[in-house]
């Protein structure tokens, strides 16, 4: 009995030497993710991406051509803009007439519709 009590021993040994064995080789690899927000190296077993907030995207402006009168305001966000000391300008689009009318642009401050009496 005190061979097979050796032999057991043995086997209890070279099992618990080979699952530490193994865990030690066995970790997991990991590649940083692709992402474009900041890298969290906290996250187990592995980084992640921290996206908290969506990521901005990137806006390309060109510089305004302010009218006379105007100059141009870097402050503004995301772009600039034309600040203008004049009396606000109202900005106004074509109306859509009726059939048998027409725009008339020299009505103030936007152009209107004008209609001939039938």
């Amino acid at each position: 009995h005190e061979a097979e009590g050796k032999n057991m021993k043995l086997i209890v040994a070279s099992i618990l030497l080979l699952s530490i064995a193994g865990y030690c080789y066995a970790q997991v690899q990991c590649s940083p993710p692709k992402c474009a927000c900041p890298l969290d190296y906290s996250t187990k077993p592995c980084p992640s991406c921290n996206c908290e907030e969506p990521p901005v995207p990137e806006i390309f402006c060109s510089e305004p051509k302010c009218d006379e009168g105007c100059t141009l305001d870097y402050s503004t966000q995301p772009c600039p803009s034309c600040q203008c000391r004049k009396k606000r300008q109202v900005q106004c689009s074509p109306p859509n007439c009726p059939r048998g009318c027409f725009i008339n642009y020299r009505s103030v401050p936007c152009p209107s519709c004008m209609c001939p009496r039938g």
